[in-house]
């Protein structure tokens, strides 16, 4: 990747306040990258210690590539065909998330440009779920 490439984060997240992780994975088959149970006891950057208030289930896609294909292409390769996500047990909310973080010149300036291929989009619409972008971008 070069330098002034876009910083890409793909991922998957079930949530709801009485999501059961370990039903979630063996409902679809695939181990997380993340979970958490309501009610777990879990340490903030600050030190504090909080109850977790939802479960969660998240698959994450991060490699050294910035091509939002190709992030989208490994996430749904890796996820049983078909929906359903939504239906599972306990999930309130599920969603794609996509991250992307620029580097910006010094005038400010930064500019990206993502390509979501056919191949890559009929399974993704096939999951159902609403896909939440996100994009930042700062100085080298």
């Amino acid at each position: 990747m070069k330098p002034e490439d876009p910083k890409l984060v793909v991922a998957l997240y079930l949530r709801g306040e009485h999501l059961d992780p370990e039903l979630v994975t063996r409902a679809i088959g695939v181990q997380p990258s993340r979970t958490q149970k309501k009610g777990e006891r879990q340490v903030t950057s600050t030190g504090h210690e909080v109850a977790v208030k939802l479960g969660l289930w998240a698959l994450v896609v991060e490699f050294d590539s910035p091509s939002l294909d190709a992030h989208l292409g490994r996430l749904t390769a890796s996820l049983p065909n078909g929906g359903g996500l939504a239906s599972i047990a306990g999930v309130e909310d599920a969603y794609i998330d996509v991250f992307v973080a620029l580097v910006s010149n010094s005038e400010g300036d930064a500019k990206c440009e993502l390509h979501i291929s056919s191949k890559v989009l009929e399974p993704l619409a096939g999951l159902g779920l609403p896909i939440r972008i996100s994009v930042t971008a700062g100085q080298d």
